[in-house]
C-alpha cells in the first residue's frame, strides 16, 4: 500500500507535527481495516512535503550548523514519518504491532532522470515566489499540476531494496511494516561494492511497485486523493475508468492521458507491477479502499489493472481493413530520428491501425512513403522542413485517433517546456555551448544531408562528436575524421548508436559499471554485448567508444579507431583493450592494432580471428570469447557460459519432430546477427540472411536452409521503429513465419539498456509461447544487459525462462545451443570453435 506524503501534510496545511499526526491517525484506521480483513500489509508512504521543508530548513539556518545532503534528509524525514506511523497503527491494534524499516533502493546514477528532475517536494509557491526561490538557492522550480510552484528534483528509477530480506520475517510474525519510506533512501553502488547517497527522491509509488514485485503481492493499492482515475480529464469527455487491462493503461500511457505530474507516476507503477506478478493493482482513495477490494462488490469507485495475457497477445493485431490511409502534415516542424520513432510507434500501437509512419518530408522521407502507397499527391508541397504522419487503418475514426496520438507524441518533450525555459532552448551548438561551457561532448542526431555540417560546428566549438545520424557520405566521414584527427577530438560514427564516456551512457548503451577495460567499436550492439558481459562478471569498463561502421574500411582507414586505441593506451583507468568490429579490412585492422602500444590488448574482429595480430594483442572469433580475454587479462575469473545447456538441450530434444531440422533467427542486434552466422555457418553449413556472411547467400533462402534475419537493417525499419525500441514488427514477422514445419529452434536476442523498449521479454511473451505451443520449435533467446538496466535483467531473463525458452549467457552461446537443437548434437553446446 503506497500513500502520498500530502495525505500526511494536506496542501492547505503548514505541516505542524500536530496536523501530520491528526493525518497519520487517519491512515492508521484504513490500515487497520486492511488488517481486519485478513491481509497482510506493507506499507510505503511519500515524503515530498516534508523533505522539502527540511531542504528549506536546511538553507535557512546555513550560517548555525553546516546544511545536510538530500539523501540525508530523505532518511531524516524517512525515520520522522514512520515513528508517527508506527505510533498511530499501534494505538489501534496495541503495541508493537508496527515495525518502521529504514530502507536503501538502490539506483542507478547514470539514470536519465539526473538529467531531468521531475519529483515535485516541498510546499506550494506563486510564480513570483519560486522565481525568487529559483535565483537564490539555484532549485529547479516548476508548476505542479496547476496548484502552484514546487521545487523539482531527480527521481530514478529503483532498482531494489536492500533491506528487502527483513520484511518477509516481520510480515510473517504479523507486523504491519513500513517499508521504503519516503521512496527510500537512494543509494548507488561503487566500484568497491560500496554503497553511497545519491540526491534524488524515489517516487513512493515506483519503489512501492518494485517492493511489492519483488515481494510476489498479489494486490498493491495505491492511495490517492480522488475516487477513480479519469481520462480526458479536463475536457467535456472526461469520464472515469473503472478497470483496465495491461495493454489498455499502457495505451493510455502513451497516448499521454496521465500526465507525468499527476496520475503518470501511479499508472506507471501499477503497469510495472502487473506485468512483473500478474497481480492487480487497486487506484483509488483511502474511503474507498475496502470496497475496491471485495470482489463480490463492483468497482465503481476504483482504478484496476490486471494482467492479461488475451489482451496483450492481441496488443499488435492487424486490421484486415486496411484500405483507409490518412496523412497529417505538420509545417515548419523539426523532429529528430529518435522522436520520429516515438511518434510511429505510438501511432501503431493504436486500434485498427495497420501501417504508421512519422517522417521528414525529404527527398528519402517522401520515398519511403510512396514506398507504402502514400503518393506525392498526399503530402502536397510538404519539405524537409515539414513532419509528416501517415497511417492506413480500419475506418475514419480510428485514423483519426492514430494521427492524433502521433502528433501528442511528436510534441510531447516540447509541450513539457514553457515560457522561459522554452525560449532559452539554444538553436545551434554554439548557443548551447555558451550554456553548457563544460560540456565535452556533442551528440548529432538531424538529418543526414546536414549532420556533417552540424558535427563541424561541434568540432569547431572544441568538442568530441557522437555523430547518430545515418546517410552522411563516405567523403564526408573522411573529412570529418580527418580534422578530428588534426584538433585531437574524436568523430565517433557516423551512425554511432552506442558510446560510454567516463561512466555516462550515450545512445543506446546499457548501465554499465567503471572498470579497467576499455572498448573500441565498429559495431553497437557488439559494444553493448561485450560491455553488459563484462559488468555482469564483475569487471566494468572504463570507456565504451564507437567509431561508426565504416570505420576500418579502406576508405576511412581506421582513423577513430586509431585515435580510440591511443587515448586508451594513455588512460591510467584502461587496463586492457578490446576491440570490436565485424569484418574489417586487414590491412586497416592490423594498422589499428599496432597503436595499442604497452596495453595489453584483444581484438574480435568477427570473420577475420585467423589473422596474424602484433605482439602483445590476442584474436578471438566471437564477442564472447574476446570479453572473456578480456576479463582474464584484467584478473578476473568469468564464468563458465556453457553451464547446464547440455542437459537443458538433451531434456528438449525429444520434443521435437524429426522433420524440424533448421535453425531461424530474428534478431534487433546486427552484430549479434552476423556473430551467430559465422557460429552456425561452421557448425550447419550455409546460412542466408538479408545481411549475409556470404555475399551469395541473400534472402529468400532456398527450402530447408537456415536463416538469420537482422530485423534492425533498414528494409525492416523504414516507416517503422527500430525492434529495440518496438518490438511489434518483430512480434508480426514471428507469427507469421517461426512456426514453419521444418523450423527446430527459433534464435532471437533481447536488448535491453537506455532507448529500449522498457519491458521487451514481456512484450514478446505471448508470441513465443504460441510458437512454442503444440510440438511447435524450441526458442532460444538471448538477453543482453546489464544487472541495473532500467528493464531489469533478471526480470526479463525471468519472463522468457518462465515461459518456457532455453535462456543463455551470452549471444554467442544462444547459436551454439540453437545448432545443438538443430542437428541433435547436445555437445555443440559446449564448443568454442
Amino acid at each position: 500500500m503506497a500513500v502520498g506524503g500530502n495525505a500526511l501534510t494536506r496542501a492547505d496545511q503548514p505541516g505542524t507535527a500536530e496536523q501530520i499526526e491528526s493525518n497519520a491517525a487517519q491512515m492508521a484506521s484504513g490500515i487497520s481495516n486492511l488488517c481486519e480483513a485478513g491481509w497482510s500489509v506493507v506499507v510505503v508512504h511519500g515524503n515530498g512535503p516534508q523533505v522539502g521543508h527540511l531542504a528549506i530548513q536546511q538553507e535557512g539556518s546555513v550560517d548555525l550548523v553546516p546544511p545536510q545532503p538530500l539523501y540525508s534528509l530523505n532518511a531524516m524525514s524517512q525515520g520522522q514519518l514512520g515513528s508517527v506511523l508506527v505510533r498511530a497503527i499501534d494505538t489501534i491494534r496495541g503495541p508493537g504491532t508496527a515495525v518502521g524499516l529504514i530502507s536503501h533502493m538502490v539506483v542507478d546514477p547514470h539514470d536519465p532522470a539526473f538529467r531531468t528532475p521531475t519529483k515535485p517536494i516541498g510546499p506550494f509557491f506563486t510564480e513570483t515566489e519560486a522565481a525568487a526561490m529559483a535565483e537564490r538557492r539555484g532549485w529547479e522550480m516548476r508548476q505542479d499540476a496547476g496548484r502552484g510552484f514546487r521545487r523539482m528534483v531527480p527521481s530514478p528509477h529503483p532498482t531494489e531494496m536492500l533491506e528487502l530480506s527483513a520484511v518477509t520475517p516481520l510480515l510473517a510474525a504479523g507486523k504491519v511494516v513500513l517499508a521504503a519510506g519516503g521512496g527510500g533512501v537512494a543509494v548507488a553502488r561503487d566500484d568497491q561494492g560500496r554503497y553511497h547517497g545519491v540526491d534524488a527522491v524515489i517516487d513512493k509509488d515506483s519503489a512501492a511497485a518494485r517492493l511489492a514485485g519483488s515481494l510476489k503481492a498479489t494486490m498493491m493499492i495505491l492511495v490517492t486523493g480522488v475516487d477513480a482515475v479519469m481520462v480526458d480529464y479536463g475536457t467535456p469527455r472526461a469520464r472515469a475508468v473503472h478497470e483496465l487491462s495491461l495493454a489498455q493503461a499502457e495505451r493510455y500511457l502513451a497516448e499521454g492521458q496521465f500526465p507525468a505530474g499527476s496520475m503518470g507516476p501511479k499508472i506507471r507503477a501499477a503497469t510495472d507491477f502487473v506485468r512483473e506478478s500478474g497481480g492487480t493493482t487497486v487506484i483509488t482513495s483511502a474511503e474507498r479502499m475496502l470496497e475496491a477490494l471485495d470482489p463480490q462488490k463492483p468497482c465503481r469507485h476504483a482504478h484496476r489493472s490486471r494482467a492479461s495475457n488475451e489482451r496483450r497477445s492481441n496488443e499488435h493485431r492487424m486490421s484486415t481493413h486496411d484500405n483507409l490511409a490518412r496523412v497529417r502534415v505538420v509545417r515548419d516542424t523539426y523532429l529528430d530520428s529518435l522522436r520520429l520513432l516515438v511518434a510511429t510507434s505510438v501511432m501503431a500501437e493504436q486500434g485498427g491501425v495497420t501501417w504508421a509512419g512519422a517522417v521528414m518530408a525529404t527527398p528519402s522521407g517522401r520515398e519511403n512513403l510512396e514506398a507504402e502507397g502514400f503518393g506525392a499527391e498526399s503530402v502536397g508541397q510538404a519539405g524537409a522542413n515539414d513532419l509528416v504522419l501517415a497511417v492506413r487503418a480500419g475506418d475514419e475514426a480510428a485514423a483519426e485517433a492514430a494521427l492524433a496520438a502521433g502528433e501528442q507524441a511528436a510534441f510531447e518533450d516540447a509541450r513539457a517546456e514553457s515560457g522561459e525555459a522554452a525560449a532559452a532552448a539554444p538553436r545551434t551548438v554554439s548557443g548551447a555551448v555558451a550554456q553548457m561551457p563544460d560540456a565535452s561532448v556533442a551528440i548529432v542526431s538531424v538529418p543526414g544531408g546536414y549532420a556533417a555540417l552540424e558535427a563541424h560546428h561541434a568540432l569547431s566549438q572544441g568538442l568530441h562528436v557522437l555523430l547518430f545520424s545515418d546517410n552522411v557520405s563516405l567523403d564526408e566521414e573522411a573529412e570529418l575524421k580527418k580534422r578530428g584527427n588534426e584538433l585531437g577530438l574524436l568523430v565517433m560514427g557516423p551512425g554511432a548508436g552506442t558510446a560510454v564516456i567516463s561512466g555516462t551512457g550515450l545512445g543506446f548503451a546499457n548501465a554499465v559499471r567503471r572498470g579497467p577495460v576499455g572498448v573500441v567499436a565498429a559495431a553497437g550492439t557488439g559494444a553493448q554485448e561485450v560491455s553488459a558481459l563484462l559488468d555482469r562478471w564483475g569487471v566494468g569498463v572504463s570507456h565504451v567508444i564507437g567509431v561508426g561502421g565504416r570505420d576500418l574500411s579502406e576508405a576511412i582507414g581506421g582513423r577513430m579507431a586509431k585515435a580510440a586505441v591511443r587515448a586508451l593506451d594513455e588512460d591510467p583507468e584502461t587496463e586492457v583493450i578490446l576491440l570490436v568490429s565485424k569484418p574489417p579490412s586487414e590491412a586497416v585492422a592490423h594498422s589499428v592494432l599496432e597503436e595499442c602500444g604497452s596495453t595489453p590488448a584483444v581484438a574480435a574482429f568477427l570473420g577475420l580471428s585467423e589473422m596474424e595480430p602484433p605482439s602483445g594483442v590476442r584474436m578471438a572469433r566471437t564477442l564472447e570469447e574476446g570479453a572473456l580475454t578480456a576479463a582474464r587479462l584484467a584478473g578476473k575469473t568469468p564464468p563458465a557460459t556453457s553451464e547446464g545447456l547440455r542437459a537443458q538441450v538433451e531434456e528438449r530434444l525429444g520434443a521435437l519432430g524429426d522433420e524440424r531440422r533448421t535453425v531461424r533467427g530474428y534478431y534487433s542486434g546486427g552484430t549479434l546477427c552476423y556473430e551467430a552466422q559465422v557460429i552456425i555457418n561452421e557448425l550447419l553449413g550455409e546460412v542466408y540472411s538479408n545481411e549475409p556472411l556470404l555475399p551469395g547467400n541473400t534472402v529468400p533462402a532456398p527450402p530447408g536452409a537456415n536463416v538469420l534475419l537482422d530485423l534492425g537493417a533498414e528494409e525492416y525499419t523504414v516507416g517503422r521503429p527500430h525492434p529495440m525500441i518496438d518490438p511489434g514488427n518483430r512480434i508480426q514477422i514471428l507469427r507469421q513465419e517461426a512456426r514453419d514445419p521444418e523450423v527446430a529452434v527459433v534464435l532471437l536476442d533481447v536488448v535491453l539498456g537506455y532507448g529500449s523498449h522498457e519491458d521487451p521479454a514481456g512484450q514478446l511473451a505471448p508470441v513465443l509461447g504460441e510458437i512454442m505451443a503444440d510440438g511447435g520449435p524450441q526458442v532460444v533467446a538471448y538477453v543482453l544487459g546489464s544487472d541495473t538496466d532500467p528493464q531489469g535483467y533478471a526480470r526479463q531473463r525471468a519472463t522468457l525462462e518462465g515461459i518456457g525458452c532455453l535462456v543463455t549467457e551470452t549471444a554467442a552461446r544462444a547459436a551454439y545451443t540453437a545448432a545443438a537443437i538443430a542437428s541433435r548434437r547436445p555437445e555443440l553446446t559446449e564448443s568454442h570453435r
